[in-house]
């Protein structure tokens, strides 16, 4: 939900314009605008997904791998004393390690290079790009505290510590150091994410403890101790070599990346510190006008509606609601209120071959009790039952279209990522590139990262609302499709609604066979001065 009105305009739009570093100039408070419209030929349902897949495969291997040759390492280091044997045995797995992080490194690079050159526009992050970074960052941490490990241990006697170091800034550069200058890029991979256990400030840490006097200085002296042979294979980077050995460190390009990666991230602490002034503030109302519920909803503990939905619901489709007797929905921007993910019952699950994958075996309990539907709301993100959820006056399905005939693979892979996002706060931020906190329209953003949704603009930073979430539906050739929209005036006044009841919900006209934007200002000229209205209405169109 996204509590953005006239009444706490003054609490919430200062310290956003104040602080935000998204803009380029200031916007109107209450001017929205579509962002975004994709462009690209629709491709089908599996290709839309395939990239995000093939990505989350790859990076769950070079997981394994990492934590294989961790515990590998681990056990000979626990040994009293290591042998020659042992010595060589661990040679072997660094070898295998420098092999398999190079190897990641190379198609870490060429993505993180895809995604710059795309928000050279200014664009906003896709949200399967954001999955991308903070889990290419985990399993880069992964290999980074590996080679630590190797690098700390006393009883190494069989690696040249010199490999160690070099490679491990060698690889820094070609993972991170470019893309630390798009500022949306260098915020997310510089946030906290539980679902990847990623720490606060992580990446200018590891960045600043790289380019230190010290690393610097220990490099030099390794490499003038040292009889290492340029040629070795394990030396991926002369020229970094033959900078440290020729040059100090005042006068070295070291340093003065150093400085430039402090400058950066202080120029990230305004904008982090309007994030947090805003998130207070903005919680405070929010939470405050959660309070206030005039009665139930219309469709609350109704036996007919509820197997009526009951039997609609397939796994991973998407519900809208409305609460017409809350506060809150008066002061959300758009017609529903919130959005949640239906992630299956048993029986569901099963006749998916889902139920018994490693992602979903934890959450057997809470599905066998009705725990079906994945939300975020001012509790964060957490399960709840679907009579829990009925406590509405209207409710909406949408279907993301074909998703029952894609593989195995594509599936597991949006249900864990879908499930990592449990435990999340509600980010009262409204900050469509943060994934720390979510709202319950990010939510859909990030498990559906590979769909492009629609979102807007608001108060110099990019925003999505349960209204974009299901105006997807109205697009030409979109892959959501509706199920099924009921509507409740009263307990016993219940009626389904369609399609075209849908767009003008939403704020949409019917033009021939497509829909588009009714636009409120130049309808109120027209009549008002009794002429057509000239304004351009895009239709609205997913290719």
């Amino acid at each position: 939900m996204i509590l953005i009105d006239k009444i706490f305009i003054l609490l919430f739009i200062i310290p956003s314009l104040i602080f935000s570093q998204e803009g380029n100039g200031s916007m109107n408070a209450l001017s929205v605008e579509i962002t975004d419209v994709p462009s690209r030929k629709l491709l089908p349902i599996e290709s839309i997904f395939k990239k995000f897949e093939n990505n989350s495969s790859f990076l769950t291997k070079k997981v394994l791998e990492t934590a294989h040759l961790t515990a590998q390492i681990d056990t000979l280091y626990s040994n009293n004393q290591i042998t020659e044997s042992d010595s060589k045995i661990i040679r072997q797995y660094y070898l295998q390690l420098h092999s398999s992080f190079q190897n990641f490194t190379n198609f870490n690079a060429k993505n993180l290079q895809e995604i710059s050159e795309r928000l050279v526009d200014k664009k906003t992050l896709k949200g399967c790009e954001i999955s991308y970074l903070n889990k290419s960052f985990y399993t880069y941490n992964k290999y980074v505290q590996l080679n630590n490990m190797i690098q700390n241990n006393k009883k190494n006697i069989s690696i040249n510590l010199l490999h160690l170091q070099l490679n491990q800034l060698n690889f820094f550069y070609k993972n991170y150091y470019n893309s630390l200058e798009n500022k949306q890029i260098r915020r997310v991979l510089n946030t906290d994410d539980v679902a990847y256990k990623i720490k606060k400030n992580e990446l200018k840490k590891q960045a600043l403890k790289l380019l230190r006097r010290k690393n610097y200085k220990s490099i030099q002296k390794g490499i003038h101790n040292s009889q290492l042979n340029q040629k070795n294979d394990m030396l991926i980077d002369s020229t970094l070599y033959n900078t440290i050995k020729n040059t100090v460190y005042n006068k070295s390009s070291i340093r003065n990346d150093k400085r430039k990666i402090r400058r950066l991230f202080s120029n990230d602490k305004v904008h982090n510190t309007g994030r947090t002034i805003t998130h207070h503030l903005s919680g405070l109302v929010g939470n405050f006008a959660g309070i206030f519920r005039l009665r139930k909803g219309y469709l609350y503990k109704n036996d007919s509606i509820l197997n009526e939905i009951s039997n609609r619901l397939k796994p991973m489709d998407i519900i809208g609601e409305k609460t017409n007797f809350t506060l809150t929905d008066k002061l959300i921007i758009g017609h529903f209120s919130h959005v949640a993910i239906w992630l299956g019952t048993k029986k569901q699950l099963q006749e998916s071959n889902l139920w018994n994958h490693p992602s979903i075996i934890p959450f057997h309990k809470y599905i066998n009790e009705g725990f079906c539907i994945l939300e975020n709301d001012r509790k964060g993100t957490h399960l709840k039952t679907l009579n829990e959820f009925l406590n509405v006056d209207e409710l909406v399905i949408m279907r993301i279209t074909d998703f029952d005939q894609l593989s195995i693979d594509y599936k597991t892979v949006i249900y864990q990522n879908a499930l990592a996002q449990l435990g999340k706060k509600y980010d009262f931020n409204f900050d469509l590139e943060t994934t720390n906190k979510l709202t319950c329209s990010e939510l859909i953003y990030y498990v559906f990262g590979s769909i492009h949704w629609p979102h807007e603009r608001h108060f110099n930073r990019t925003a999505i609302t349960p209204d974009n979430i299901l105006s997807l539906i109205l697009f030409k050739n979109t892959p959501t499709s509706l199920v099924y929209y009921v509507s409740a005036k009263n307990r016993k006044t219940i009626f389904q609604k369609y399609l075209l009841d849908l767009s003008e919900d939403l704020g949409y006209q019917k033009k021939d066979d497509a829909f588009i934007p009714v636009n409120k200002k130049c309808e109120k000229e027209r009549n008002r001065a009794k002429k057509k209205c000239t304004s351009i209405n895009n239709v609205l169109v997913y290719e």
